[in-house]
């Protein structure tokens, strides 16, 4: 009794997982990564300045090898930049990361985004 139990429980978890892949396959969200940028804090450390950041996919594919760009500006002069690379953001998801700035970013304009992907 306790063979044909677990044989059923099996059987129904394997049906399960096949009708989930069949419908994120046929009716799953297929649309572009859209990565999002926002800035949690920023930290002195040593000589630089850290500013921490989140980034989201927003979208319904992994970005792979995503590239986040910092600008910092000042009086509409651009004075320095930093950039960090993510691996992959799955759908749904999102990573952690900071850009090291030798100039603080609480004394000037910081715009920060993503500036590209790969799909994997």
């Amino acid at each position: 009794m306790w063979e044909r139990l677990v044989a059923l429980v099996g059987s129904l978890l394997v049906l399960a997982s096949v009708v989930y892949l069949l419908y994120q396959g046929i009716w799953g969200d297929h649309s572009p990564p859209d990565i999002v940028i926002e800035q949690i804090d920023v930290m002195d450390s040593g000589a630089a300045h850290l500013v921490r950041f989140r980034a989201r996919n927003q979208g319904g594919k992994t970005a792979a090898e995503v590239i986040v760009r910092g600008v910092l500006e000042r009086d509409g002069e651009q004075i320095e930049t930093a950039e960090a690379s993510i691996d992959y953001i799955p759908p749904g998801s999102e990573q952690q990361g900071g850009l090291y700035f030798s100039h603080d970013p609480r004394q000037a304009q910081l715009t920060i985004g993503a500036s590209g992907y790969r799909l994997p």
